[in-house]
């Protein structure tokens, strides 16, 4: 397996959608996640996306660049020496990436300026960015509450339990 991180190196994939028969072509130079692949299929296919999906299609090149944004998310990752560093949550916009923890409530964990530091090896010093810093995590709070729901306890019936067993996933 890779790391648990949200540094570029492991979360940054790229994503290749072959459309039958050639019929679109080209390169999207927007951010993407996984939450965008299922709009961009719909778009493809000339299908509504519903509106309280969260995520974009890929297809639609007049979201400017200053308005996209990759959040990630990672629950209960540990760091080197096996400490638990409570939730880690990451926003990639084209010129910033902010990397924040739970367990530091909320509290800046690295910012990266990402135009010039494509590696994220100088994380940038808090006090000379204060105002983006402010953007990024009234962004990554707004994200991080919309997309709470997804982490709300499922409750699972017997028989689905034993499935889950049964393939090894639980114990």
């Amino acid at each position: 397996g890779h790391q648990r991180t949200l540094y570029e190196e492991v979360i940054k994939v790229p994503l290749i959608i072959k459309f039958p028969k050639n019929k679109r072509r080209g390169t999207v130079d927007s951010l993407a996640g996984i939450i965008d692949v299922a709009p961009t299929i719909l778009d493809a296919l000339n299908f509504q996306i519903p509106k309280q999906w969260h995520g974009k299609s890929l297809l639609d090149t007049q979201i400017p660049k200053e308005e996209q944004y990759v959040f990630s998310e990672d629950i209960n990752p540990e760091d080197t020496t096996g400490e638990v560093k409570g939730e880690c949550f990451s926003l990639r916009t084209h010129l910033w990436k902010l990397i924040l923890s739970t367990k530091r409530d909320f509290s800046p964990s690295e910012l990266f300026y990402i135009r010039e530091d494509k590696k994220e090896f100088r994380p940038l010093k808090k006090e000379a960015i204060e105002q983006i810093l402010r953007e990024l995590i009234v962004r990554i709070r707004s994200t991080a509450v919309k997309d709470r729901h997804f982490h709300e306890k499922i409750v699972l019936d017997k028989e689905a339990l034993e499935r889950l067993r049964s393939l090894g996933y639980i114990k």
